[in-house]
């Protein structure tokens, strides 16, 4: 499978960004599905692949402008093309956030950070769990195009996918598990 990445840009002095992707993404992927080639989506390009990834990191309502923009940049192209083509896309925490306002839903800040916590649902047992989020903003509110997973215990959404569609958006990173969780991998292989 030839999954495609759009990196998290990081300024790393005045006016220097770089493009990272955390090496503990691409270890995921190739724990759930076995033989993964991967592509760094850091210009505007040909979509020769077959699952689109809007990684963690970076904020969508960043203070930074050229961050920002060139994060949006990336994620506005490759996000239109992949669901024009009818690719299946996933976004992790930054990339949930960025589907959610893209398609009409309210993103906003919380005053604390938040951190693990337990998340629910009424319609996939397994998702009935502890995740680890690292962020200030929330989901609160969706388009009814959307299909809600699961919700913490404030109501924000944890994890959607937009109806009749393969796009699918987690705030917790799985990546950053010490080891996989079925969890994540049941929702990947079900929904993608």
């Amino acid at each position: 499978m030839k999954i495609g990445i759009v990196p998290t840009v990081r300024e790393v002095y005045q006016n220097q960004f770089e493009l990272s992707v955390d090496l503990k993404l691409l270890n995921f992927f190739e724990l759930i599905f076995k033989k993964c080639e991967f592509k760094f989506l850091t210009y505007p390009n040909i979509i020769d692949f077959d699952l689109l990834c809007l990684s963690g990191g970076n904020d969508i309502k960043d203070k930074n402008k050229k961050k920002l923009y060139l994060r949006n940049r990336l994620d506005n192209y490759y996000y239109t093309k992949s669901k024009k083509l009818k690719k299946p896309i996933i976004g992790i925490c930054h990339g949930a956030q960025f589907i959610a306002n893209k398609e009409g839903g309210k993103v906003i800040y919380v005053k604390q950070k938040i951190k693990p916590h337990n998340i629910y649902s009424n319609k996939i047992k397994y998702l009935n769990c502890k995740v680890n989020s690292y962020h200030n903003l929330v989901i609160k509110k969706l388009p009814k195009k959307f299909e809600i997973l699961a919700s913490d215990r404030n109501k924000f959404i944890e994890c959607f996918r937009i109806k009749n569609s393969k796009i699918l958006g987690i705030i917790w990173h799985p990546e950053r598990n010490k080891n996989l969780k079925q969890i994540d991998k049941k929702l990947f292989k079900q929904f993608l």
